[in-house]
C-alpha cells in the first residue's frame, strides 16, 4: 500500500477505497479505471491506496466525455464543494473536492454521462473516500539569531495594522513568534505632495511592532504612487519614471534605518510581473511589463538606497507565480538582459511561491505555479554569474475557503508545517512570509489567514507558533 508517510513522512492522511458498481462492456463512454493526480502528476491508485488531501480523483473513460454531463451526474455525500475538469483529450475527468479529515465521502456518478459524440454511459460509478487525521511534523531545526526567518504580510490600512484592531493583531503576531512584518510603504499615503513626507501611520505601526520585538521588511511599492507622480493616473499606476521612484525609495530607506535600526532589509516592488501591477500611462518609455522597463527602476532605486544607507540589504523583485502574469522566469531573464544583477539591482531575491496543493508535490519543470519556483529563479541567477544568491519567499499560504480549491484547517496546518520545513532545509532561503495572520474578508484570500475573522486561532496558527518560537 502506498502511504503518505513514504512520500512526506507525515503519516497517512487520506485513505481512499474505490468501489465501482458496474461497467457495461461495449457501452460508450465506458469507465476504465480510477487514479489520482498529485498536482499535475498522475498516480495509479489500486483500491485501498492512500490519497493526499489535495490529490484529485481521476476517473478514466474509453471515450472523450462531456464534462457538463459528468458534473450533472456527480454527487458527493456528505455534501462538499467540488469541481470537475477533463484531461487526456477528454477521456479523463478530474474531480477535486474539499475533504475534512475523519470523514467518509460517497462519490456517486450516475449513469447517463455523455460522450462528446452524444452517446451515454449506462452504468453508475461509486467511489468511497475515507479520511484520517493528519500527523504534523515538527521543525527540522531551530533558527536562533535570524530576524528575517519567519514573517507575515500585513498592511498599514484600516482592515489591518492601520485600523482599530491593530493592537489585537500585533498581540497575535507576538504570541505566534513572528519576527518581521512585510508591510507596504506606499507613496499615495506617505508623499501626498512632492518632496513632503508623512510617515506618521507607518511610524505608529513600526513603534508598536518594535515594542514587541518585531522588525519590518518595508515594501517600496511601484504602484500606489501619488497622482502627482503618475501624470494624474489612479491606482495601480506606477511612479512615472525611475528617478521619482528612486527618490522615494531612498527616503523610505533613510527614514526607517535612522528611526528603527533593527530594520535591516527593504524590499523593492510587489509582483511587478502580475497583470495590472505594472502600468505607466504617463511615459510609454517605461510602460513595458516584461521586465525590461522594471530594470531601470531597480537600478535607480538600488543605487539611491545604497548611497544613503549602504548597510541595508535590498530585497527584490517580488516575482509572482500562479496568477495572470508574465512568467516570472521570463521577467527575470529580461531583468538580466537589461543589466540587472546582484549588487546592481538587489542583494537578495524575492519570490512569491503560491501553490494551493501539498508543497511537496513534484510539478513539471514548465509549471510556474509551484512551491519551488524560486529554484528556477536561482538557476537563472547562477547562469548569469550570480551563483549562491539568497532568496526570501515573501508571499505564500493556504486558504481554508469552503470552495473546491480551499482546504480543511487541519490540512492547512499540515501544509504550513511541510512548507516551513522545506524552507528550513534550503540554505539559500533566508525566510518565508505567510500571507495573512488576520483578514476579516470572507473571500478565498481572506481565508488564508491563520486566525478566523473573530480572532480564533486555526490549527495552522499553533503550527506557525511552534516553528517561529523554536529559537
Amino acid at each position: 500500500m502506498r502511504t503518505l508517510a513514504r512520500k512526506t513522512g507525515t503519516g497517512a492522511l487520506v485513505a481512499l477505497l474505490i468501489a465501482v458498481c458496474a461497467t457495461v462492456a461495449g457501452a460508450t463512454p465506458a469507465f476504465t479505471g480510477v487514479g489520482g493526480l498529485e498536482g499535475m502528476r498522475y498516480v495509479p491508485q489500486p483500491p485501498g491506496n492512500v490519497y493526499e488531501p489535495t490529490e484529485a480523483v481521476a476517473v478514466d473513460f474509453d471515450a472523450p466525455v462531456d464534462v457538463a454531463s459528468f458534473t450533472a451526474a456527480l454527487s458527493i455525500e456528505p455534501e462538499t464543494a467540488s469541481r470537475a475538469s477533463v484531461q487526456s483529450y477528454g477521456k479523463r475527468v478530474v474531480v477535486q473536492f474539499r475533504k475534512t479529515p475523519g470523514t467518509t465521502y460517497h462519490v456517486h456518478v450516475a449513469a447517463g454521462v455523455r460522450a462528446v459524440d452524444g452517446s451515454a454511459s449506462t452504468a453508475p460509478i461509486d467511489i468511497v473516500v475515507r479520511t484520517a487525521s493528519p500527523s504534523v511534523p515538527a521543525p527540522i531545526r531551530a533558527t536562533p539569531g535570524e530576524p528575517y526567518r519567519y514573517g507575515v504580510l500585513a498592511h498599514p490600512y484600516p482592515a489591518s495594522l492601520g485600523g482599530p484592531n491593530a493592537d489585537r493583531i500585533i498581540g497575535l503576531l507576538a504570541d505566534a513568534g513572528v519576527r518581521f512584518v512585510r508591510i507596504d510603504y506606499a507613496g499615495d499615503q506617505i508623499e501626498h505632495v512632492a518632496g513632503k513626507y508623512d510617515f506618521s501611520i507607518e511610524d505608529r505601526i513600526a513603534d508598536k511592532l518594535a515594542a514587541h520585538g518585531i522588525t519590518e521588511l518595508p515594501i517600496v511599492l511601484q504602484y500606489s504612487a501619488p497622482p502627482w507622480a503618475t501624470g494624474g493616473a489612479k491606482y495601480p499606476a506606477i511612479w512615472s519614471n525611475p528617478a521619482l521612484y528612486s527618490t522615494f525609495a531612498a527616503t523610505v530607506a533613510a527614514h526607517v534605518k535612522e528611526r528603527y535600526p533593527k530594520i535591516a532589509r527593504v524590499e523593492l516592488f510587489n509582483e511587478p510581473n502580475l497583470d495590472g501591477w505594472w502600468t505607466n500611462p504617463a511615459d510609454p518609455a517605461y510602460a513595458s511589463n516584461d521586465g525590461s522597463a522594471a530594470a531601470a527602476y531597480l537600478h535607480g532605486a538600488y543605487a539611491a538606497i545604497k548611497a544613503v544607507t549602504p548597510s541595508l540589504t535590498v530585497v527584490a523583485p517580488a516575482l509572482a507565480a500562479g496568477g495572470k502574469e508574465v512568467d516570472p522566469r521570463t521577467f527575470f531573464e529580461h531583468l538580466y538582459a537589461s543589466g540587472c544583477r546582484r549588487g546592481a539591482c538587489w542583494d537578495v531575491l524575492s519570490v512569491h511561491n503560491y501553490r494551493w496543493e501539498n508543497p511537496t508535490f513534484l510539478e513539471p519543470a514548465g509549471a510556474a505555479n509551484r512551491f519551488d519556483i524560486y529554484k528556477a529563479i536561482l538557476a537563472i541567477a547562477a547562469a548569469h554569474g550570480d551563483a549562491g544568491t539568497h532568496v526570501m519567499l515573501t508571499e505564500w499560504g493556504y486558504s481554508t475557503d469552503a470552495s473546491a480549491d480551499g482546504i480543511d484547517p487541519q490540512t492547512q496546518a499540515l501544509y504550513v508545517a511541510l512548507g516551513l520545513n522545506l524552507m528550513l532545509a534550503d540554505p539559500l532561503v533566508d525566510g518565508i512570509v505567510y500571507v495573512n495572520m488576520y483578514n476579516p474578508s470572507p473571500d478565498f484570500w481572506g481565508q488564508t489567514a491563520l486566525v478566523s475573522s473573530d480572532f480564533t486561532p486555526k490549527p495552522a496558527y499553533d503550527v506557525y507558533r511552534t516553528f517561529a518560537r523554536d529559537r
